[in-house]
């Protein structure tokens, strides 16, 4: 009886060197497998659905809450002082809105140009070279109303002397009915002159003026505070649990079928969920943090000059989540600047992807790395297949980027788009593991060393 040794195993499918190929293995890999990449898909639409919640919960919560947006008014610094401004202007003068002083010099007056405005202002900024010198020997002194709140008593009278008999030559006064009724050009001289004055005292009680609260507004400022906190808190660590266990279920998923391993359902998503947990979880909060340092740069530097606080506020908190989805803002009379925001953010989610494109897998193959090896071995590995690497980039950014979403929710919705994505965005990652595997397997053979079934079947020790 001839006893005939089982064949040899094929080698694995891993030898790709184009775009088409690395596609066409991962809709193999979908169409055997469906359950499992129809599960992850669930799992990034439930996420993504939070992420649009939140992000619309939060915006709704200051809208219909009156009190948060007359507390945001208060808190602005662009808004006057609106009791003395009545006071001021009750004999039918024309009221001429400025912002809030920032600076008190105490022997003159106010000072309200300040460099923060954020507006027009701006561009009279504090620090502007004056074209005329101040008078030598000479004081410009500003009666404003003798408004109580600048430390004026009601009357003009100081011991029965008036203001005429004790100021003496050489001063040069001027009685206006109101200090911002100063113009421009008069206040930017005198604010010019006044910063050379080494006696001029600044005084901040306005700092505490301003944010005078109480207890009701202090309640809503808090549970604002908090809500925000929480929310986002809890976006956060549900971003880092699901990437952390998708990507760790797809390497163990792909591995067993290519090396012809059986796994059932259920050890299939537990086993891969602590890969993922286990060597990813510093990984996928280093490239949230990037992300997010990266939104916030851009939204400062195309909305930093709203000077709505309340219309402020609801940019800042759809910055916050662009990490996680693409919810950025389009801000009605900054049209100019929400285009520029979303056309730069494209371009830079295009480049910060392709950077990231196979880091997640050069994680979880080799723990020992960190994070800047992480980064410069994934930029190898695309180096070594670069035009399939930057075809695929290309078509997860338009299929699964702000240009994909509109478009798909012009036909069928936000629902099905959101679906169709999620599931996209999981034929990605597929895709690129299938690229790593192949840019290893080139890389590794040029130099002389073999990548194929001993080294993925060294892979699945780590679901052990």
């Amino acid at each position: 009886m001839s006893h005939r040794n089982p064949p040899p195993a094929p080698p694995p499918n891993i030898r790709h060197t184009s775009t088409t190929q690395i596609l066409k293995q991962t809709t193999s890999l979908f169409y055997y497998n469906p359950l499992v990449f129809i599960f992850l898909s669930s799992l990034l639409l439930t996420f993504r659905s939070n992420v649009h919640s939140a992000s619309h919960y939060l915006s709704s919560l200051i809208d219909r809450d009156p009190s948060l947006k007359s507390l945001l008014s208060r808190l602005d610094f662009s808004a006057s002082t609106s009791a003395s401004a009545s006071h001021l202007h009750h004999h039918h003068h024309p009221t001429y809105r400025r912002r809030r002083a920032f600076l008190h010099l105490s022997r003159v007056g106010t000072l309200d140009d300040d460099f923060f405005s954020g507006d027009s202002d701006f561009d009279r900024s504090l620090f502007r070279q004056s074209s005329r010198k101040p008078t030598p020997n000479a004081t410009f002194v500003i009666f404003s109303d003798f408004n109580p709140d600048y430390g004026f008593s009601n009357s003009v009278m100081d011991n029965g002397i008036s203001f005429p008999k004790i100021v003496k030559p050489g001063v040069k006064t001027e009685f206006r009915n109101n200090a911002t009724a100063l113009s421009e050009e008069e206040e930017r001289k005198f604010v010019e002159s006044r910063l050379d004055d080494s006696n001029a005292v600044i005084d901040f009680d306005f700092l505490i003026k301003g944010f005078e609260l109480g207890h009701r507004d202090a309640t809503s400022l808090f549970f604002l505070a908090g809500v925000l906190s929480v929310t986002y808190a809890y976006v956060v660590l549900a971003f880092i649990v699901s990437y952390t266990w998708v990507n760790g279920i797809i390497f163990l998923k792909v591995v067993d079928h290519l090396v012809g391993n059986y796994r059932s359902f259920l050890r299939t998503i537990w086993d891969g969920s602590n890969i993922g947990l286990k060597r990813l979880s510093g990984f996928i909060l280093m490239k949230w943090a990037v992300r997010d340092a990266l939104a916030q740069l851009m939204g400062i530097f195309f909305f930093g000059e709203i000077e709505d606080h309340y219309v402020f506020l609801k940019v800042f908190l759809r910055m916050k989540f662009m990490p996680f989805a693409n919810v950025a803002p389009w801000v009605i009379g900054h049209e100019w600047e929400s285009a520029g925001f979303i056309a730069v953010w494209f371009l830079s989610d295009l480049i910060l992807g392709f950077i990231f494109a196979v880091d997640s897998w050069v994680a979880i193959a080799d723990s020992r790395r960190g994070g800047r090896e992480i980064v410069k071995e994934g930029c190898h590995m695309l180096l070594a297949l670069f035009c399939p690497a930057f075809e695929i980039r290309c078509l997860e950014a338009v299929i699964c980027g702000s240009f994909g979403r509109w478009l798909l929710r012009k036909m069928f919705g936000d629902l099905l788009t959101l679906v169709f994505q999620s599931l996209m965005e999981v034929f990605f990652m597929v895709s690129w593991l299938v690229f790593y595997f192949a840019a290893r397997h080139k890389d590794d053979t040029s130099v002389g060393k073999t990548f194929g079934r001993r080294e993925l079947e060294h892979f699945l020790h780590l679901a052990r």
